[in-house]
């Protein structure tokens, strides 16, 4: 068996041998095999665009471990009915950075969803800022569609010619000129072209006023999903909170521009949104301190009407002995009134259907962590709500669904805090039902002092409502500056002027070492079937 496979692997060495001689016999084969497939690789390597690669880095910050910013974004945080949360994420973060939003906002910053490029004899090159030299408008142009066109400028004059919409030629529309700054009338829409203040030609090229160009207006869902591919976004690692961007680009200063910018439209996301339930949380206490104020003038008027008949102004003498022994029963009433009170302040707003699309207003009562997630839940998707219906409308399917989604949350949060009030209602009556057992006890207090007590108390419990809505009012203006910070950029966008593609030396190694292999795989093809 061993005698019979030992001729066979010799053979096969033998064969292998031969297909070795055989190609390096014949080496100018090889040498053209070399040329020719390095030739390819070089033609790759001039038709396809030169890009660059531009990197930037920023710090997000952890707010939710800042006590005014989960008290503001929570609405109603106090009171025992929304508490503290950690919700913050590092990939909640960046899928706002990298939601279609927050392209299509960079796209509209930077004006590069129409994208002009330069004519070559073996590729086009696309010009921007200072390197194109006129601006192209087209105001009567829908996002969504797609036109393309060839541009020649010769001196202060232009020309359109090649107009296709949607890939598809325009009918009646051959080429029309018209003078710089001026806008023209096509079967798709006006189109202005003006030359830009800013040109700047680079050094190797000549100081021209003709150019062959080319106009292209993509889809604007396209030109996202362009952003998106050049766009890479993500962590150092797994436990930091540093997060890196990378752009690869034709244009290494318009990809220093789209880092900047997506940064500054990230910042704009997170300040407009904590200012949106900011000015919110500022209307509600507002309001509850002109009612409050109202409230307390009434209770100060009839304290002292009833003061003046009854020749009692010292209120505080005919109630010392019920104050010394009910102390912590007038502290605990104090504290659950004062819940109470701003448990059906929420109730009520939470019931006018006025405020139905509206966030619900921050920083007005103490923690209860049972709602702060669904309120802040609730406030995101308002706002989600809000910035649907206007960029499309109040009929949108999206728009009803999540109208829906919150009715359904809304009443989940009035239905926790009708609980709240009931509870609160509750105590408050086993505390008063105490109470006046220990009135009881005072059998020498005259009529008019028990009615002075209550008076005083009823005032005091204004004073604490309208104390406490003041001190809410100055975090939230102070939480509102405080935490009007932006992520700390540690690297600004940077990048070396080699291009990153097209990459020359691998692509020509790998041409290099196909023309050495086809030589030989052609031989050892021929010899394996002959």
């Amino acid at each position: 068996m061993d005698s019979e496979n030992k001729p066979k692997i010799e053979e096969e060495k033998i064969d292998l041998l031969t297909v070795v001689k055989t190609t390096i016999k014949n080496w100018p084969w090889i040498i053209a095999s070399v040329v020719f497939f390095v030739v390819i690789g070089l033609a790759y390597i001039l038709v396809t665009p030169t890009k660059y690669e531009r990197t930037s880095q920023i710090l997000l910050k952890d707010e939710s471990k800042n006590r005014n910013v989960p008290s503001q974004l929570a609405a109603l945080v106090g009171m025992g009915m929304i508490g503290a949360s950690n919700g913050f994420s590092i990939e909640d973060e960046m899928s706002k950075m990298k939601s279609p939003d927050s392209y299509r906002e960079v796209i509209d910053r930077l004006g590069i969803h129409t994208v002009v490029s330069e004519n070559g004899m073996l590729k086009d090159r696309q010009l921007y800022g200072e390197n194109c030299p006129v601006i192209v408008t087209l105001p009567d142009i829908d996002d969504n569609e797609e036109i393309t066109f060839d541009l020649t400028v010769e001196g202060n004059n232009a020309t359109i010619s090649k107009l296709r919409k949607d890939d598809e030629k325009v009918d009646n529309f051959n080429s029309q000129s018209f003078a710089l700054g001026s806008s023209v009338k096509t079967p798709v829409g006006a189109i202005k072209v003006e030359k830009n203040p800013g040109y700047k030609p680079e050094k190797d090229e000549k100081e021209t006023v003709d150019f062959a160009l080319n106009v292209k207006h993509p889809a604007i869902t396209e030109a996202i999903d362009e952003l998106n591919k050049e766009i890479n976004i993500a962590t150092l690692s797994k436990q930091s909170n540093v997060v890196e961007f990378k752009v690869i680009d034709e244009n290494p200063k318009r990809g220093e521009l789209i880092l900047t910018t997506l940064v500054d439209v990230y910042n704009d996301i997170i300040n407009n949104r904590r200012n949106s339930i900011a000015q919110v949380t500022e209307d509600f206490i507002n309001n509850r301190l002109k009612q409050v104020m109202t409230e307390l003038g009434d209770v100060e008027n009839t304290l002292s009407s009833y003061q003046s008949q009854t020749l009692m102004p010292d209120a505080q003498k005919a109630a010392q002995l019920y104050l010394e022994e009910n102390k912590e029963q007038e502290k605990k009433i104090l504290e659950v009134s004062n819940q109470l009170e701003m448990a059906r302040y929420i109730q009520q707003y939470l019931s006018n259907a006025a405020h139905r699309n509206q966030v619900l207003p921050a920083n007005s009562v103490d923690a209860n962590s049972s709602l702060e997630k669904q309120i802040s839940q609730y406030n995101e998707l308002i706002l989600t709500r809000n910035r649907l219906a206007d960029n499309s409308s109040e009929t949108h399917p999206k728009v009803v669904q999540l109208d829906d989604e919150i009715q359904g949350m809304r009443n989940a949060i009035l239905s926790s805090v009708n609980n709240s009030v009931a509870g609160y209602e509750t105590t408050l009556k086993g505390l008063k039902n105490a109470q006046g057992k220990a009135l009881s006890r005072i059998t020498n207090a005259p009529g008019q002092a028990m009615h002075l007590l209550e008076l005083g108390r009823e005032q005091k419990v204004k004073q604490e409502i309208y104390l406490y809505l003041l001190q809410k009012r100055e975090e939230n203006e102070i939480s509102l500056i405080s935490n009007s910070t932006h992520p700390e950029v540690i690297l600004k966008p940077y990048g070396k002027m080699r291009p990153v593609a097209p990459r020359k030396v691998m692509i020509l190694g790998i041409c290099f070492v196909i023309g050495l292999l086809v030589p030989f795989g052609y031989n050892f093809c021929k010899e394996a079937f002959s």
